[in-house]
């Protein structure tokens, strides 16, 4: 016996099995890259020392907690979205998906760029990227799922604070 789930398809509070599926497998799929990443290039501490970060970062274990916290809620958005049945807005979905992807990426290469490289001007057009990008992929995700563009809109809130950053770096050095 199949379960239909009523409502309007992508607006309601609950998500179904298939949607909870691919979250958990996006999620960790994000993790992973995520972790990967961040072993690659190891500890952010020469780059909070080189820029004098001491007073406007959080501590270095909670941006790492905050960092991998953001990659688990986006994998989930995305799954989440990718999880929707077929809806009347069906391009939304995919090119959303894409600007997704494309801003992961991104993502991904922003944290050695900063931390590993030091190479703050470039890390600061990634992150102007990714910003522009969360944007883009929540305005999309909008006309699908809204709790996973209101994880996005968060995500591009905190770009926001990451570009600061970026740009407070480059001129103090």
């Amino acid at each position: 016996m199949k379960i239909r789930h009523r409502g309007r398809l992508g607006f309601g509070s609950t998500l179904s099995p298939r949607e909870r599926c691919w979250a958990g497998l996006s999620a960790a799929v994000s993790l992973l890259l995520a972790l990967v990443v961040r072993l690659l290039v190891g500890p952010p501490y020469r780059v909070i020392t080189y820029c004098n970060l001491r007073g406007v970062l959080p501590p270095v274990w909670l941006l790492f907690f905050l960092w991998v916290g953001w990659y688990i809620l986006l994998g989930g958005a995305f799954g989440v979205v990718l999880g929707c049945r077929s809806s009347p807005d069906e391009a939304s979905k995919y090119k959303g998906g894409m600007l997704f992807v494309l801003m992961m990426a991104l993502g991904y290469v922003w944290y050695p760029l900063f931390f590993g490289a030091a190479a703050l001007f470039f890390a600061l057009l990634v992150a102007e990227a990714v910003l522009v990008l969360a944007v883009l992929s929540a305005l999309c995700f909008m006309r699908v799922k809204r709790s996973a563009a209101l994880v996005m809109f968060l995500f591009a809130f905190f770009m926001v604070y990451m570009v600061v950053l970026n740009i407070l770096c480059l001129f103090a050095n």
